[in-house]
């Protein structure tokens, strides 16, 4: 108000000055007028920009004021955690249902390492999430570990190619033995058309394999009732009796049971599954195995069950035997 009254009278005493002053002076005066205009005008853009600094600098402290809630979080991971899991509690926590969680997590690079004491540091903004992992208190960070496997990888890569190379080399000399034998060179050819299916041939082989390993550790069985076996013709008596029970009409198909005794040597039977009420005894045939010396039958619940205990299972390797139950 004092600057705009100042400037008024200083105005008023020019113009009034004016009419009696020599042009020269006049002149001067008119100047003078210029110049004060100027500097108001300097004065009115110097304020406003005052204005301005202190907006934006009232604005600045409001958003430092906010700063630290947008901060990352972080968490030491203890034994049992993982990074998916430490991100998908920290996004539950900022009130995401846990569909829409999952969903973020499925497109955000998550680390397959994570030691104890290595810290796991999120950042959730507009839909999408910042994680990462750090070294923290553990002795190796995440990175170093990534680079470690890379190294693991690379190297059996290196082995894999190593083994490759070998093969295609084999297979060149392999040609070249047979060059001009038609026959020879046909057959080659069929042999390395054929690679991209050997790890199919040869999971087939390890099949067989085991599959032969479980018939020489195994002895196969027939069990039914001495009725069921006998109306079968499995079974059949002696002259007299004397002989006991023999095997009858059975055929290597028949014997559909196998135990495989590396890994158990007592097999189960039921009265229910032999159409018996109960139970008494179970006799192995043929009779060269000794029952108390070469296996044991314990009745149990009352017939309803059996257990044949093979009690020298190296007797019973590759056997196939009938268990009659009476």
């Amino acid at each position: 108000m004092r600057r705009n009254l100042f400037s008024a009278i200083v105005l008023f005493g020019l113009a009034t000055g004016l009419l009696i002053l020599p042009a020269c002076q006049r002149s001067q005066v008119e100047s003078l007028k210029a110049q004060v205009q100027a500097l108001e005008a300097e004065g009115a853009g110097l304020k406003k920009q005052i204005e301005e600094k202190t907006r934006a600098l009232v604005l600045a402290q409001d958003e430092i004021s906010g700063f630290p809630a947008t901060l990352p979080a972080s968490r030491e991971a203890a034994a049992g955690d993982s990074h998916w899991q430490i991100s998908l509690e920290f996004l539950l926590s900022r009130g995401l249902g846990e569909e829409e969680a999952r969903a973020i997590l499925g497109r955000t690079q998550i680390s397959p390492f994570l030691l104890v004491g290595q810290k796991v540091w999120n950042y959730y903004s507009d839909g999408e999430l910042l994680t990462g992992v750090t070294q923290g208190s553990a002795p190796i960070s995440a990175a170093a570990m990534a680079r470690q496997e890379a190294r693991k990888n690379a190297d059996e890569l290196a082995g894999l190619e190593k083994a490759l190379t070998a093969s295609r080399d084999e297979i060149t000399e392999l040609k070249a033995s047979l060059a001009g034998k038609e026959k020879e060179a046909a057959v080659l050819q069929a042999r390395a058309d054929q690679i991209p299916g050997l790890e199919s041939a040869a999971a087939d082989l390890r099949s067989r394999i085991q599959g032969l390993e479980l018939t020489l550790n195994s002895v196969q069985y027939l069990a039914g009732s001495k009725a069921s076996l006998k109306d079968a013709g499995k079974v059949r008596g002696s002259f007299l009796n004397l002989c006991g029970t023999r095997i009858a009409d059975v055929t290597a198909g028949d014997f559909t049971s196998r135990l495989d005794l590396r890994a158990s040597t007592v097999i189960e039977l039921k009265a229910a599954d032999l159409g018996l009420e109960a139970i008494r005894t179970v006799e192995i045939i043929p009779w060269r195995f000794v029952e108390g010396r070469e296996y044991r039958v314990d009745i149990g619940a009352g017939g309803k069950t059996a257990r044949i205990s093979l009690l020298d299972a190296s007797r019973f390797v590759q056997a196939q035997i009938v268990l009659m139950a009476k």
